[in-house]
């Protein structure tokens, strides 16, 4: 918890997102305070509002495609690491964006999930690597999880040949 407040410990995330994150790698950086009209969402306010809480989300691009006839969208395979821990931090930022994460109750909504099951299971996001310092050895340890395989069906489907 330590090195997650300095900074220090790494996390990384993967999501399928609505429409073509561009430009491929990037970084969003914006405050984040609790939406007092939905007491368990988080929404994007400037800096100087009340409660607000500067967070900062790194992404990159694995893989875009088209989803098949006769649905029509475009989505994005992401990878995604953060800088700061917030509720929601992710998800209201892809959103912000205008690429929430699939399958996202809070933050996609008016955004039309594809028809296929795995899209109608919850959201499409799933927490895949935490890298730290042992706190007694001092050994870097990293420990990662294979794509879960709602997030492969969602590239197969799409027909995208990623495995993570």
């Amino acid at each position: 918890a330590r090195q997650i407040q300095a900074k220090t410990a790494q996390r990384c995330y993967r999501a399928l997102v609505h429409g073509y994150l561009s430009p491929p790698v990037g970084t969003v950086t914006a405050h984040l305070a609790r939406n007092p009209l939905l007491r368990n969402a988080v929404r994007v306010v400037p800096a100087h509002a009340s409660g607000a809480r500067v967070a900062t989300t790194h992404w990159r691009v694995l893989a875009t495609a088209n989803a098949p006839p006769p649905e029509a969208g475009r989505f994005s395979l992401v990878q995604l690491a953060l800088e700061t821990g917030r509720t929601h931090q992710i998800r209201v930022h892809l959103s912000h964006l205008r690429h929430p994460v699939v399958g996202d109750p809070f933050y996609a909504k008016g955004v039309l999930p594809p028809k296929a099951r795995w899209a109608h299971q919850g959201q499409l996001l799933q927490a895949f690597s935490l890298t730290f310092t042992h706190p007694l050895s001092r050994a870097a340890m990293q420990f990662e999880l294979p794509p879960c395989p709602r997030l492969c069906e969602a590239a197969r489907w799409l027909g995208v040949s990623w495995e993570g």
